[in-house]
């Protein structure tokens, strides 16, 4: 398992359609973990009436053409479509991309859109109480969507507000993205972690992801020892990209020493009677413990999932820090350890030896 993982945002302004896919075909293929756009209508630097695509639809596209790397929007733009309908469309396209789908959201801040295509700018604090006022009725939406979604379907927060925003993170995120320097991201990261211990969540729950740009990529020790663990390279063109840096960020993510892990084991237990199935769409809580020498990342979950589960599968998501490989694909490699309360897993396929 990498230290740290690498992602890339495609900026759809001031170029073609044709160069967004080879990019991020290309990308996919160099082995990026992540893939994203932004949700704008107009660019952001550069000739202000240049070319540029909406943030849905490209996504989509993005979803449809790559097979690996994760994609999201970074950000949506909260106020600029129906919550209800937004959670309808990251469903949709976390089935479009076989579960790989993030659901990127920020409270919104580029004028020129809002006021180009009719929505009400309002101020910084109304966009924020309509942020956790949407982010409610889009958990609601995505508990009662069927399909569900296929994927853990993580909600990422855009932002740095350290009273307001900050706090919405700690509430809803599964992951959480800003920006530096790495001052700045520790700092930020610092008091995350304090709105999560109010708000009694575990801190580990949300993936921290820092945007960065191509001059940053020789800083990437100083952004690991802030606090990130995934690291987005903002890249924009005039024309086909230039994934050099992308592939340099990539090198040294499977260059970096990565620090031994011990012993784990991975028990998947079914949901307590009269919990409701699937908690959050598909999530379930978790927890690490510790049996016989291992460590043991138990979630509580009902089916459908994966099929070693002892009542169907799992769609727990995990805490992002745990030392286990991949959740996804339900193995253990501790077979001493215990069921919580002392009960054996009832898994009938042999567990492989323990690692020494």
């Amino acid at each position: 398992m990498a230290r740290f993982k690498v992602g890339i945002q495609l900026q759809p302004q001031h170029t073609t359609m044709v160069d967004l896919r080879e990019a991020w075909r290309a990308a996919d293929a160099m082995g990026a973990d992540s893939i994203w756009t932004w949700d704008h209508f107009y660019p952001l630097y550069g000739e202000p009436d240049g070319t540029h695509f909406e943030g849905w639809v490209t996504l989509t596209t993005m979803a449809a053409d790559t097979t690996s790397a994760k994609v999201g929007m970074l950000v949506t733009g909260n106020t600029y479509r129906n919550p209800e309908l937004l959670a309808d469309m990251a469903r949709t396209l976390d089935h479009v991309s076989d579960g790989r789908a993030y659901l990127g959201l920020g409270a919104g801040w580029f004028e020129r859109d809002y006021s180009e295509y009719g929505y009400e700018f309002g101020t910084a604090g109304s966009r924020l109480r309509e942020l956790e006022a949407s982010l409610e009725r889009i958990v609601a939406r995505l508990g009662k969507l069927n399909p569900a979604p296929v994927g853990g379907l993580p909600i990422l927060i855009g932002g740095g507000g350290e009273k307001v925003t900050l706090r919405i993170v700690a509430r809803f995120a599964d992951a959480w993205n800003t920006f530096g320097p790495p001052e700045n991201f520790a700092h930020k990261n610092a008091v995350l972690d304090q709105w999560c211990a109010d708000l009694g969540r575990d801190p580990a729950e949300i993936e921290r992801t820092v945007g960065i740009s191509g001059g940053e990529v020789d800083n990437v020790e100083a952004y690991l020892e802030a606090g990130a663990t995934h690291l987005i390279l903002m890249t924009g063109a005039e024309g086909p990209f230039d994934l050099t840096d992308l592939q340099r960020l990539i090198d040294l993510r499977d260059a970096w020493p990565v620090p031994p892990h011990p012993k784990v084991a991975h028990v998947v237990q079914p949901a307590e009677a009269g919990e409701p199935a699937f908690g959050r769409w598909g999530r379930g809580k978790s927890l690490l413990r510790e049996a016989n020498g291992c460590s043991i990342l138990v979630g509580w979950s009902s089916p459908p999932s994966c099929d070693r589960s002892p009542t169907g599968p799992a769609r727990s998501r995990w805490p992002v820090s745990a030392p286990f490989p991949s959740p996804s694909r339900c193995r253990r490699s501790c077979p001493t350890a215990p069921w919580p309360g002392g009960a054996r897993s009832p898994w009938s396929a042999p567990a492989p030896p323990a690692s020494p």
